[in-house]
């Protein structure tokens, strides 16, 4: 965590030359569909910003090298990526920036929304958790032991949750807007993975 940290204060002070890093490999046949929308500082709004993804363990930076279209004040990258946990670094220009994370899991496509602000956003915790879900139309949210709630982002039949800290966690599914099922998890690490399957839901394991 102080690498990131650390990376995220020297490009804000420093600027989009940090970028000129190598570009990310050619992906796999494992890749996945990635779609990032990003939307620059008001006073950088005609400039294409930049895009760094690292994973761990290295945390070594590399850059997205797609040329991006721009509609609506919003720049839109479309590119492959290997299913991984990534840490992202976007620079619109000096002082507008973002920090954040994102899990690719097999054969789910994502959709990412970066919004660059004169402030960098920066986890307590490099821990993740994701799955896939057994069919369209569920909601999903993760309780911690002290009791506060925050719902996932939901997308292609998957379920995410960033910068969490490890611990046992109750994964809370909803179904059709009305009933829900508590699921026991627990993060271990930087990729911690539960798929829910329909069987979770017929038949709930008792917290």
């Amino acid at each position: 965590m102080i690498q990131r940290v650390v990376f995220a204060l020297f490009v804000a002070t420093f600027g989009i030359q940090l970028f000129q890093s190598a570009a990310i490999a050619s992906p796999s046949e494992n890749a996945v569909d990635v779609t990032f929308r990003v939307t620059s500082c008001p006073k950088y709004g005609g400039t294409p910003p930049a895009i760094s993804l690292s994973v761990l363990p290295s945390l070594k930076d590399r850059k997205l090298d797609v040329v991006p279209t721009f509609a609506g004040g919003v720049w839109t990258f479309e590119t492959l990526l290997d299913p991984n946990k990534y840490f992202t670094t976007a620079l619109g220009g000096l002082y507008c920036a973002y920090n954040g994370a994102f899990t690719l899991l097999p054969g789910h496509k994502r959709s990412i929304v970066i919004i660059l602000g004169p402030r960098l956003m920066i986890g307590d915790s490099t821990d993740s958790l994701a799955g896939a879900l057994p069919f369209d139309g569920l909601g999903v949210s993760l309780v911690s032991p002290e009791g506060a709630e925050v719902t996932a982002v939901v997308e292609d039949r998957a379920y995410y949750f960033n910068f969490l800290k490890d611990g046992k966690y109750t994964l809370k599914v909803l179904v059709q807007n009305r009933d829900y099922v508590e699921i026991p998890v627990e993060v271990k690490g930087p990729q911690t993975r539960h798929d829910v399957t329909l069987a979770d839901l017929l038949n709930p394991t008792p917290l």
